[in-house]
Parts: C-alpha cells; sequence; structure tokens
C-alpha cells in the first residue's frame, strides 16, 4: 500500500472520530458500540481501497496475460517471417489451394507485393475456380500498380522493426506511432498510428500525409522520424514506452527507405 492510500484511511477513521463523537457525548451509544462501528468502517473503507486498486490494475494484468500469450505462440511457432518461410517450405513438398492462399495473405501483411501475387497464382492453378483467390490476386496487382505509382510521388519511405525480445515485452494490440516532427515542435508534422502486430511495416509520409491541409514537404528540408509504443494510446510519451529515432538533414537526399528499430527507452532521450 502506497503512501496515498494510508494517508486517506487515516483521514477516513479521523472524519469517522469527527462524526460519531457528537453521538457519544449525547449518549445515544456506548464507546464500545461507537468503537466497532469505527472498526467497522476502517475496513469497509480498506475493502474498498483494495477493491479500487484491484480494478485499476486488471488492463494491466489482462495486458500481462496478452503478452504471454503472444511469447507462448512464438515460442512454438517463432517470427511472421519463420512461419511464414516454414509454411513455403511445406508447400512446395505438399501444394494446397488454401495453403497457398494462406502464404499469399502472409506475405500481403508483409508488404511482399510479388511474393503474395506468386503465392496467389500457385493456388489459382490449383483451384482455377476458387472465387477468393482469384479475388486475392487482383487485389494484389491493384496494390503492385498502387506501390509503382506511390514510388513517382515525392515522400519519405520509412521501414520500422523492433526485435523480437523488445517485441515480447508488449501486447500485439499495444499501439505504435510513426511521427514527423519538425525543430523538436511538439505538434507532429505527420502521424500514422499502427499497432505492435503489424511491425516490420514500411510507409510512405507524402504531402497527403501531413497534418495541416496545404502544407507541402518541400518546405522543410530537416526532418526527425520518430517510431515509438504508446502505452497510453496517445504520441505522447510514457513511463515503459520504446522508440527508435533517426534525423534527417536533407530528407530529399534520401535514395532508400529510413531505418527505424524501436528498442530504446524513452527514459534516454
Amino acid at each position: 500500500m502506497n503512501g496515498f492510500y494510508f494517508s486517506l484511511i487515516v483521514m477516513l477513521g479521523v472524519a469517522a472520530i469527527i462524526a460519531l463523537w457528537p453521538l457519544l457525548c449525547l449518549g445515544r451509544f456506548s464507546k464500545k458500540k461507537i468503537g466497532i462501528l469505527i472498526i467497522l468502517l476502517i475496513v469497509m473503507s480498506v475493502s474498498a481501497l483494495g477493491l479500487y486498486d484491484f480494478l485499476g490494475a486488471a488492463p494491466v494484468l489482462q495486458q500481462k496475460m496478452q503478452i504471454e500469450k503472444a511469447a507462448k505462440i512464438k515460442d512454438e511457432w517463432g517470427s511472421v517471417e519463420q512461419i511464414t518461410e516454414k509454411l513455403k517450405q511445406q508447400l512446395m513438398m505438399h501444394s494446397d489451394s488454401k495453403g497457398w492462399y494462406l502464404l499469399g495473405k502472409l506475405y500481403l501483411h508483409q508488404m511482399q507485393l510479388d511474393e503474395a501475387a506468386w503465392a496467389f497464382e500457385q493456388g489459382g492453378r490449383l483451384a482455377p475456380q476458387d472465387a477468393q483467390l482469384k479475388q486475392a490476386y487482383q487485389q494484389c496487382q491493384v496494390l503492385k500498380k498502387q506501390a509503382a505509382a506511390a514510388e513517382k510521388i515525392p515522400g519519405i519511405v520509412v521501414n520500422v522493426s523492433m526485435p523480437d525480445k523488445v517485441k515480447q515485452r508488449f501486447s500485439p494490440e499495444t499501439v505504435v506511432f510513426v511521427l514527423l516532427k519538425i525543430n523538436n515542435r511538439p505538434m507532429p508534422l505527420a502521424a500514422v498510428k499502427e499497432h505492435v502486430s503489424d511491425l516490420p511495416l514500411t510507409l510512405k509520409f507524402t504531402d497527403q500525409s501531413l497534418l495541416l491541409p496545404g502544407t507541402h514537404l518541400t518546405r522543410y528540408q530537416a526532418i526527425d522520424v520518430i517510431a515509438r509504443t504508446a502505452l497510453s494510446g496517445t504520441p505522447t510519451p510514457v513511463y515503459g514506452d520504446v522508440q527508435g529515432e533517426k534525423r534527417l538533414k536533407n530528407w530529399r537526399t534520401c535514395r532508400q527507405p529510413v531505418k527505424i528499430i524501436i528498442k530504446e527507452s524513452t527514459e534516454s532521450f
């Protein structure tokens, strides 16, 4: 029990004595009965505080259970990349249309569009009439065209990852923010909300990504790229969050994706 709870209990006890003392002076209750009432009041206060403390800790316990569950799955099956490779090797030996569909979805999750299209195509050869495979293949082709068009638009491509040993400390549903900031201004230039389960991921910031309408990336030169967990659900870091950061002195000169690894405690920044 911390000092706050102890002080609150003492205050409740004092309040009870002040409230019951006039009754004692009037002789309506014996000292023994009032003593029992005071003890009962304190016990009820402690119980209420204990219940409040337990209910307040419930989200923390739930998150801990989710983390342990995710860690157990990872221990049994490995990372998404490992699962993808295992499934691919299995399908190369024992081809199955549903298996190819699942493999394509895994590739899509990792934004490996060429590999996803190949997997859906393999499944389509086994099941030419499968509407699900046809739709997935067509979707993949559309995404490839969109990706090719997006490459021609000026912007900042960011690759965000998190080491497995760090990822195990968080629930898959933990929010991750990827931010663009200028000169340590409190308000980010751009912000994208993802989750730990989405990592690793690649995204591109363009003029359409900026929070202020009418703003253009070309107005800026030096930009900070930050990716951090958000245990509070907001971009403001709290105790326990981890992040990765990189400063671009001139983002226009970047020819390769900016690689951000989320692993450092926000306390060190």
